[in-house]
């Protein structure tokens, strides 16, 4: 099963409020356990982000942790934004066990955004730090393409777009593939 995330890796920014040394937060994304996100010692509320440049409609999403367990994160909230500015809790976990495994996780309900962020409340003997080595999604991409149609008549020329009508109106959806 490919990554989601790494088939749209050049539409999206991958951002974290820390990172240590050699652990950035793009090292989180592909599914290679050899590599992991791990924030800094410094930081007290740890977090991990991606930002589209689509908008997408998520379903679940995936975390894969480290063996090692006081880095393991426990308690997290999941927040999603179109905008950046107005954010929306759209998932909260507690008393997990990832212990080095793959977990998913379904949303109560598909949330539309471009911002996604997941922020560690706890971690399972570590007061600040947390690794996650692998982090994907279970989402539909939706692509704004431009089509102009021309109705012309003596009077009146007319353009619309197609797309986004159909989108609005909830006819159409994208899926990336």
């Amino acid at each position: 099963m490919s990554s989601f995330l790494s088939s749209i890796l050049n539409e999206i920014i991958i951002e974290a409020s820390s990172y240590s040394s050699n652990w950035p937060p793009k090292k989180a994304i592909g599914g290679n356990t050899s590599y992991y996100w791990y924030s800094s010692s410094s930081d007290y509320n740890p977090w991990w982000q991606f930002i589209s440049t689509s908008n997408l409609t998520i379903q679940s999403y995936i975390i894969t942790t480290s063996s090692s367990f006081d880095i393991r994160p426990k308690k997290w909230i999941v927040n999603a934004s179109l905008d950046n500015e107005k954010w929306e809790k759209v998932d909260e976990r507690s008393g997990i066990e990832t212990g080095g495994n793959t977990q998913y996780f379904v949303l109560s309900s598909p949330v539309k955004c471009k911002y996604f962020r997941i922020e560690f409340l706890q971690q399972h003997d570590s007061d600040r730090q947390v690794a996650m080595t692998n982090f994907d999604i279970n989402a539909t991409v939706i692509k704004n393409k431009k089509i102009r149609v021309e109705c012309t008549n003596r009077r009146k020329s007319v353009s619309i777009n197609i797309t986004a009508l159909l989108i609005s109106l909830g006819i159409l959806f994208f899926t990336k593939e």
